[in-house]
């Protein structure tokens, strides 16, 4: 009767000890899914930002662009009206000449010279202001196709050279997110091993022997902290893994 309490009360021993195991490994799971959850929330926060600004840069250069474009239309198009204005006073000259003609034409009552010589400039000076606004305005169509390809062009780099940026921007953006991954998945494979090598143990299993801490790869792993050798390699492990999901959450 004695042996059989001893062997009845093992068994409640362990089944005891199995759910704590449980309830502390699954405490463990959760701990490392809010760390996780933590830190994917500030890499996305700080990618939207980064994202954001980006954006926000890019149509600023993309304004400053425009603006700098119509400015160069606008002045070689000031350019050009100067340009004929010039030609118009040289040609003002000879209606100016005309008309002084015509008047000396009628101080001597050679009225008949003199109007002929008045519709002469009058000809003259509609013919002058029709040609000079046919010559802007075909010299206008000409700058502005001129202006229209380089302008064309240099949108067609800036694009070009804005999807190259996002290109790389989402590269790095994935490659992080990667790292993010991997990261969590080390930490729940570490995790996991120890776990199970601590439910063996309390199950009994014969002929089981825990893995020396020295055997596994947690040493290696440079946000892992260095702490002196404890007796228990399964607990070292367990606070190795834990320090580094605190750190995370905090």
């Amino acid at each position: 009767m004695a042996k059989h309490k001893k062997d009845e009360l093992k068994k409640i021993s362990i089944k005891v000890k199995k759910e704590r195991t449980q309830n502390a490994h699954l405490k463990e799971k959760v701990e490392i899914e809010e760390a996780y959850l933590n830190e994917f929330n500030d890499f996305q926060s700080k990618w939207t930002k980064k994202l954001s600004k980006f954006e926000k840069k890019v149509e600023e250069s993309r304004k400053e662009m425009v603006s700098h474009q119509k400015t160069q239309l606008d002045e070689a198009t000031a350019a050009i009206e100067e340009k004929y204005a010039l030609k118009a006073k040289e040609s003002n000259n000879v209606i100016l000449n005309m008309m002084k003609i015509e008047k000396a034409q009628a101080k001597q009552k050679n009225y008949i010279e003199a109007q002929r010589t008045k519709e002469a400039w009058q000809k003259e000076k509609e013919s002058l202001a029709l040609k000079q606004k046919q010559q802007i305005e075909a010299k206008k169509l000409e700058i502005l196709a001129e202006y229209e390809l380089k302008n064309k062009k240099e949108i067609d780099e800036f694009i070009e050279r804005i999807n190259d940026m996002r290109i790389n921007l989402e590269n790095e953006r994935q490659r992080e997110l990667d790292a993010l991954l991997l990261k969590y998945d080390k930490i729940k494979s570490q995790l996991k091993m120890v776990q199970e090598s601590e439910a063996k143990r309390i199950e009994g299993i014969n002929g089981y022997r825990t893995r020396d801490l020295n055997e596994t790869h947690l040493n290696t792993t440079e946000s892992f902290v260095k702490i002196d050798r404890v007796e228990d390699p399964l607990e070292t492990k367990r606070k190795l893994i834990m320090k580094k999901i605190n750190r995370l959450n905090g």
